[in-house]
């Protein structure tokens, strides 16, 4: 994981917010949390659960901060990727990646 995934997973972990070049943790007072990635809401949740958007930016950078996101609920999901399509793994199966899709906490 990289030093600024670490960082990031700590902020959501803590309840902290947090910010470091072009990505940032907010959190509000209701218990969710937000994080942008060049000032695009790419996850939106609570420690139990999470919606992931790509805001069309379905990137190498954009699919690492969302798998940092969900290390930090401790999902078994991750977002991943085969010949340009975007998916994300539960531990049911597979889903195809849509913009406000759901993941859990284990």
């Amino acid at each position: 994981m990289r030093k600024i995934e670490q960082q990031l997973f700590l902020a959501i972990r803590t309840g902290k917010n947090w910010k470091s070049g072009n990505t940032s943790v907010a959190h509000e007072s209701d218990g969710l949390f937000s994080v942008r990635l060049h000032g695009n809401e790419i996850a939106r949740g609570t420690p139990k659960a999470v919606r992931l958007f790509d805001c069309g930016w379905q990137t190498v950078t954009t699919k690492s901060r969302m798998n940092a996101v969900l290390r930090a609920i401790d999902s078994p999901s991750r977002v991943y990727q085969t010949r340009g399509d975007w998916f994300l793994s539960t531990g049911d199966g597979e889903r195809d990646f849509q913009e406000g899709i759901c993941a859990y906490a284990s």
